[in-house]
């Protein structure tokens, strides 16, 4: 779960904690200012997704976007999905809005779904998936 919701770096310094008291080791006070901070970013992290969900306008009616605006769309979702998914949802709602009725739409609905459904690691796949058929389509 905690790679879901971009917590890996956390993950890792809890369980190096974790194997570090159980060798009867204190952890240093850096390391937990830093497990601290990792925590809070987390947490941040998880609130965000509500917020944003909170906020999020409806997608206004967009024009068709270009090649390029729909790759540099793609790899802000793809830093969005490892790194900030409070910024997952409007990301694609850009994209939906600016792909409507091209088959790409239903690829970013499919993509969507995953991540609504917190399938963070099928949505990357499916995200790099979709980026090769851009490479080879829309050039």
């Amino acid at each position: 779960m905690s790679g879901n919701i971009g917590a890996r770096a956390l993950y890792d310094r809890i369980a190096a904690l974790d194997e570090e008291l159980k060798r009867g080791g204190l952890p240093a006070e850096e390391t937990l200012a830093e497990v601290d901070a990792l925590l809070l970013r987390t947490m941040r992290a998880i609130d965000g997704l509500a917020a944003a969900e909170a906020k999020a306008p409806p997608p206004p009616a967009a024009a068709p976007l270009a090649s390029g605006e729909v790759r540099a769309l793609l790899a802000r979702l793809a830093h969005a999905l490892e790194y900030d998914l409070g910024a997952v949802e409007p990301l694609l709602a850009e994209l939906r809005a600016g792909t409507a009725g091209t088959p790409l739409a239903a690829e970013l609905a499919e993509l969507g779904a995953l991540a609504d459904n917190f399938d963070i690691d099928a949505a990357q796949t499916k995200l790099k998936e979709l980026e090769a058929g851009l490479s080879g389509s829309m050039s």
